[in-house]
């Protein structure tokens, strides 16, 4: 039996915007704030994280490279769980759209996207079902390498999303997944995985790191030793 958490990085440090794979960063606090709580998981579960995995960008490399030093724990980064490219608009505030000369032409590229993501591909951008290749591939490939750990996944949200439509079975392109399943920074999804029988039970999704880092075994991740204190 593998354990994956799968964690969404802390807010970023910037204004709101389509952040796929512009390198911004998360403030220190927010990470220190982060670190706090996956060190009182490490402390208090039975089933300690045994091996961390990150997507190459900073927001999530930093504080998953941080932990895992502090832990002396094995380390990979890997490329295909980084965030979907959003191409010409990657990285640009949308207020920064706003105030362009190009803002109505723009603005409506940006709701064919939100309306349909799938068909409707931004300038220069990856195409959904290519992202949507690409991690799936990566999180299979994952799970074969990794039969019987504990593992961290520090990632996006777009990749969260596209995990979970292949882990139920969804429309990957299904526009609800983006606006009506809330993917918050610092939440966790828990997902446990059988190798003998290839099964993968989703146990909770975006629930708060504080509440799996304090009562673990809510979540059959063992006993708290909080509870012993």
């Amino acid at each position: 039996m593998a354990n994956i958490l799968i964690l969404r990085h802390g807010k970023v440090n910037g204004l709101p915007a389509l952040y796929g794979k512009t390198d911004i960063d998360v403030p220190e606090e927010i990470n220190q704030d982060i670190l706090a709580h996956l060190n009182a998981y490490q402390e208090y579960a039975e089933q300690k994280i045994t091996r961390v995995i990150s997507s190459p960008l900073k927001r999530c490399r930093d504080v998953a490279a941080q932990f895992s030093s502090q832990n002396a724990l094995l380390f990979n980064v890997d490329k295909n769980m980084q965030e979907m490219d959003f191409g010409l608009v990657d990285g640009i505030t949308f207020n920064d759209i706003k105030s362009s000369e190009y803002s109505e032409q723009t603005w409506k590229q940006l709701e064919r996207f939100w309306n349909n993501p799938k068909e409707h591909v931004l300038p220069e951008a990856e195409p959904l079902k290519q992202f949507y290749e690409r991690v799936t591939q990566a999180w299979t490939m994952l799970l074969a390498e990794n039969t019987n750990e504990n593992l961290l996944l520090v990632c996006h949200g777009g990749v969260i999303r596209m995990i979970l439509s292949h882990l139920l079975n969804l429309d990957f392109g299904n526009q609800a997944l983006f606006s009506q399943l809330n993917i918050p920074n610092s939440g966790v999804t828990l997902v446990k995985h059988e190798h003998t029988i290839n099964h993968s039970k989703v146990i909770c999704v975006s629930s708060p790191l504080k509440s799996i880092a304090l009562s673990p075994e809510s979540f059959g991740l063992g006993r708290s030793k909080i509870q012993d204190s």
